[in-house]
């Protein structure tokens, strides 16, 4: 019954996700930009933040910047990464503290930071869009 269950569901996210059967053997690639960033057509003020995820013999690493008005200095900080989800942590000299629990998406990232400066815990879930950076 449970294996009739894991195919239906199975089913629905390759349906959902528009992948087809012939690139189930294929790994999906997770490294990449995740962004929100925008730029306010009123003030013209960056605003967002954007997860990027790199690969390196030393395991993954994010470079995360977030930005409310003019960006922040971008931190580098090693990542963990499972099949589906994202974690890291941000130091407290940051504006965005503590640690991102996020899981990869058909389109992007969602998640969000444990207790911390600017996210007490469980307020706000980024959706982040797997796009270009804003730096592009």
């Amino acid at each position: 019954m449970k294996s009739i269950a894991a195919a239906a569901v199975l089913t629905l996210v390759i349906l959902y996700c528009g992948v087809s059967v012939a690139d189930e053997k294929k790994a999906v690639k997770i490294t990449g930009v995740y962004s929100d960033m925008r730029i306010s057509q009123q003030s013209g003020d960056v605003i967002g933040i954007e997860i990027v995820l790199v690969p390196s013999r030393a395991g993954y690493f994010v470079v995360f910047q977030a930005s409310e008005g003019e960006p922040d200095k971008p931190l580098v900080v090693p990542a963990r990464v499972s099949r589906d989800g994202l974690e890291f942590v941000l130091p407290e000299s940051s504006s965005y503290t503590g640690k991102f629990i996020g899981r990869f998406t058909c389109s992007g990232l969602e998640g969000s930071f444990d207790a911390g400066q600017r996210s007490p815990k469980g307020e706000k879930v980024f959706k982040l869009q797997r796009q270009r950076s804003i730096w592009q």
